[in-house]
């Protein structure tokens, strides 16, 4: 299974002149980095929700680009182990998802994410911060097909080389989710 993120060198965009290319059009490290730090700093109010989903805006009245995250949280209820975040960065653009992950697992395999136990995604975990480790990727193509007619997502993180852990998270109303999120993204 390849990555859905392709590894491209720093002239791709200036050689082969793919100005609406996702790779070309923001860096994705760039919204990692913003994204966890609103993430971590709990910046933003949660001003609905939609499914399971938590929609998150800095500053409703600016129409700030809002967030959509949805956490798994560990038994006790305390601790976050896993978060889901999806945002638009630009009306017009794709959006992008960034998976956390807590810091101290195994992270050579990268994070599986299987839609509906049929459709398997890998994703490589691109940084980690005091906050966690985390995975961008683009929601565009058959990634956003499987997310928008998806119910569940199986998430595959390993804690060692040889111990793999899934959890699951409900992904229902994906679609409207994608939609209120392009409604607000700011112009």
């Amino acid at each position: 299974m390849r990555p859905i993120i392709p590894k491209i060198s720093s002239n791709y965009c200036q050689t082969t002149n793919k100005v609406g290319d996702l790779r070309c059009a923001w860096p994705i490290h760039t919204l990692i980095i913003v994204g966890c730090l609103l993430i971590s700093s709990g910046i933003g109010r949660a001003e609905e929700r939609v499914g399971a989903w938590e929609i998150i805006c800095d500053d409703p009245a600016d129409r700030s680009p809002c967030r959509a995250i949805q956490r798994k949280y560990a038994p006790d209820g305390k601790e976050t182990i896993l978060a889901l975040t999806v945002l638009i960065p630009e009306p017009n653009r794709p959006a992008a998802g960034i998976l956390s992950i807590p810091l101290g697992g195994y992270l050579a395999p990268g994070i599986e994410i299987t839609i509906d136990k049929r459709q398997k995604f890998k994703l490589l975990v691109e940084t980690c911060n005091p906050s966690g480790c985390h995975a961008g990727f683009p929601i565009q193509g058959r990634v956003l097909q499987a997310l928008e007619k998806g119910h569940e997502a199986s998430i595959r993180i390993w804690t060692t080389k040889n111990k793999p852990v899934v959890t699951d998270l409900r992904i229902d109303r994906f679609e409207e989710v994608i939609s209120l999120l392009k409604r607000r993204a700011k112009p």
